[in-house]
Formats: structure tokens, C-alpha cells, sequence
């Protein structure tokens, strides 16, 4: 089940959260995420965002892929890891695995760890890293001399 809600309160090491009657067992085990709604990116921004990739590819002369790779590479989402040397080939396939924006950049090794810079695809984004991105789209289709339509 999942639903929003507003108004949780904390009491004496316990969440009360209220929502419409559901059943609940009380010796059953259950996994809760507890999240600040946000508001999610729209598909225009979507489109919009790969319009601008398509655009810049021409001009480039390179891989609309390629550019969306370097777009989430300058203005996307990353993390920095550090996994343990013999988990490192599996990690990057799982995490490659979740789209083409997905990518790994290898940072540094030492002491059998392995540092990673690890990007986000932009199918995870909410509207304020969108926006970030497009924001980087804009300037480069700007000094490509490529007109941009206002969204």
C-alpha cells in the first residue's frame, strides 16, 4: 500500500501516521519509507531536454547518446563510493544496468577498496536537478548558435 499524507507526528520513539482505515497484523513484519514529497519532473521537461540533445548532435556531429552521456557528466547527479576491490566488475554492471545515463567514472584504488564517481540517469531526477540539466543544454545550444525554444 502506499498513499500521502500530511500531519505524521513523533511520540515517545514512535510515528503516528494518519491515514484511511487499513488492515494491519500486528506481528507481522513490515518495511516503511517515511519521504518528503516532491514534486516530480514533468515528460515536457523530458522532451524538451532531448530536443535540445538532438539539436546539438547535429551541430557536433556526434551521438545524441554521447552528448546525453556528457550532459549527465557537467550538469547531472553523482555520487562518490567506495567498494571493496572484488565487488567492483559486479557493481558497475548492476548500476550501468539501470539506463544510459548510468555511468561510472573511476576515481582512485588503495588498501583493496575502490573509489567511484557514479552518475545518475535522468529518468531519476526530480524538477530542481531537471532543471539543472536543461539549464546546461541552454548554454550549450547557445554557444552553438542553435535557437532554443522557450519551454
Amino acid at each position: 500500500m502506499k498513499w500521502e499524507t500530511r500531519g505524521i507526528k513523533y511520540d515517545k520513539g514512535m510515528l503516528v501516521i494518519p491515514c484511511d482505515h487499513i488492515e494491519v497484523v500486528e506481528k507481522e513484519l513490515y518495511s516503511v519509507e517515511v519521504k518528503k514529497k516532491r514534486k516530480s519532473r514533468s515528460t515536457n521537461a523530458n522532451a524538451y531536454a532531448w530536443a535540445m540533445i538532438e539539436d546539438l548532435a547535429k551541430v557536433l556531429n556526434i551521438g545524441r547518446i554521447e552528448l546525453y552521456k556528457r550532459a549527465i557528466q557537467e550538469a547531472g547527479l553523482c555520487n562518490i563510493v567506495t567498494i571493496p576491490d572484488e565487488a567492483v566488475d559486479k557493481f558497475i554492471e548492476h548500476w550501468k544496468g539501470n539506463g544510459i545515463g548510468w555511468q561510472v567514472e573511476y576515481i582512485s584504488n588503495a588498501y583493496g577498496f575502490t573509489d567511484l564517481r557514479v552518475f545518475f540517469g535522468s529518468s531519476v531526477y526530480n524538477t530542481t536537478e531537471m532543471v539543472r540539466l536543461i539549464e546546461w543544454l541552454v548554454q550549450e545550444c547557445d554557444q552553438q548558435g542553435i535557437e532554443v525554444k522557450e519551454q
